[in-house]
């Protein structure tokens, strides 16, 4: 079975936009269908994501953007290229390069197209970010593997509340880089408590310290 992508979400003007970290690309069905629904009162002329992805000069962006990232031109069995996935879960999403998804951004309307560039310029960075803070999550999982009174889940619960204020696994995927770096520093001190035999509340105590 295939894992879950591992999401992060983010912030653009009155929505949220979803990234998968693994593959960075993100959501474009996201984006599509909030602009219909606030711009748009006659669904008569709705946007909609099959004329942009069969446009001429979309098409040949794609051809550019293969080119340019080094991907071959393999389809998937949607017979999407690499640079857009149609994937189905619950519904059809369509899954955008961040480059791409610009040129989506661009097409929807001005208020996009002004917004996209820093959209994606910030937070592209802050994805490939998060996946390079990843080296105290894994102290920690290794920790708790060999203590046999901890489990994942308390733990978790624990830096999340330190960092977000708050115990819901989602606060996760939506912290900024300085909160991530905080996260992923925590988890290494508390690798070193928990091999240390020291009790939840003691270990909390000590984090706490290094806020």
């Amino acid at each position: 079975m295939a894992s879950k992508p591992a999401i992060i979400y983010r912030p653009f003007l009155w929505l949220e936009v979803k990234q998968d970290i693994e593959t960075m690309l993100y959501n474009a069905t996201d984006v599509l269908k909030a602009f219909n629904k606030k711009h748009l009162k006659n669904w008569s002329n709705e946007k909609r994501m099959d004329v942009f992805i069969n446009m001429d000069d979309t098409k040949e962006f794609i051809d550019q953007l293969e080119g340019e990232e080094n991907l071959k031109h393999v389809p998937d069995v949607n017979k999407k290229t690499t640079i857009v996935k149609t994937k189905r879960w619950k519904f059809w999403w369509t899954w955008m390069h961040p480059k791409l998804l610009m040129d989506l951004m661009m097409w929807l309307s001005p208020e996009f197209k002004s917004k996209a560039y820093d959209f994606i310029i910030n937070w592209y960075a802050l994805a490939g970010k998060r996946k390079e803070i990843s080296e105290g999550y894994k102290k920690m999982t290794k920790a708790i593997s060999e203590t046999w009174w901890t489990n994942f889940r308390e733990e978790a619960t624990l830096i999340n509340v330190l960092v977000t204020g708050s115990p819901a696994r989602n606060q996760r995927a939506r912290i900024d880089i300085d909160k991530m770096e905080q996260m992923d520093n925590l988890q290494s001190a508390n690798a070193i408590l928990i091999k240390a035999w020291l009790s939840l509340e003691q270990r909390k105590n000590v984090l706490i310290k290094e806020l």
